[in-house]
């Protein structure tokens, strides 16, 4: 696998008669790698930590990517932990008043 990750930034496409299809859009991959394989995996590309993640909007043209997608993203706070316990740092300190009263439950909203 390699260890860089290959970055366009900016990209546009325009097709006949000027029906722009993508306008500055950012895209990142590792050279070679299929995202079928590398979803929901982390690497260490230099001083960053990468994560693959299929974009979840795929799962509004595939179907069968929902369950990937959903265990991914359920995957993300352990690789979180990972990489900043990798990079000698915590979880970030939010300051300031907080407006949840004691006892609400927050609940999480479902990308589906």
């Amino acid at each position: 696998m390699a260890q860089y990750v290959f970055t366009m930034n900016k990209v546009s496409k325009t097709v006949p008669p000027k029906r722009q299809i993508l306008k500055d859009v950012s895209l990142s991959f590792f050279p070679g790698a299929k995202i079928s394989t590398v979803h929901g995996q982390m690497r260490r590309v230099g001083d960053r930590y990468v994560i693959a993640m299929f974009h979840p909007a795929a799962a509004l043209h595939q179907a069968a990517l929902k369950p990937d997608i959903l265990a991914d993203f359920a995957k993300l706070p352990e690789l979180l932990k990972q990489a900043r316990a990798g990079l000698g740092k915590s979880a970030p300190i939010i300051k300031g008043k907080v407006d949840e009263k004691p006892g609400d439950d927050p609940k999480q909203l479902s990308m589906f």
